[in-house]
């Protein structure tokens, strides 16, 4: 945010920072799971809190999901 006075010592000792193109940031995409493959991911955790490469890669591939989207879980049942 840029202030405006009519002595310029002021603007002079601000940061200037650069404004954000907010084009430039495409949205990140937001997943989401049906309830089976959230019951498997949840039964998986509570089992697994911190599930190996191998483990994620057969979920992956068994839910049909990116592996990347399948990260920690904190909540457990």
């Amino acid at each position: 945010m840029r202030f405006f006075f009519s002595d310029n010592s002021l603007n002079d000792s601000l940061p200037l920072r650069p404004i954000r193109n907010i084009t430039s940031n495409p949205r990140r995409y937001r997943s989401s799971f049906n309830t089976e493959q959230i019951e498997i991911l949840e039964q998986t955790f509570c089992h697994t809190p911190y599930p190996d490469v191998t483990t994620r890669e057969r979920l992956s591939q068994h839910l049909n999901i990116d592996e990347n989207r399948i990260q920690v879980c904190c909540i457990c049942k």
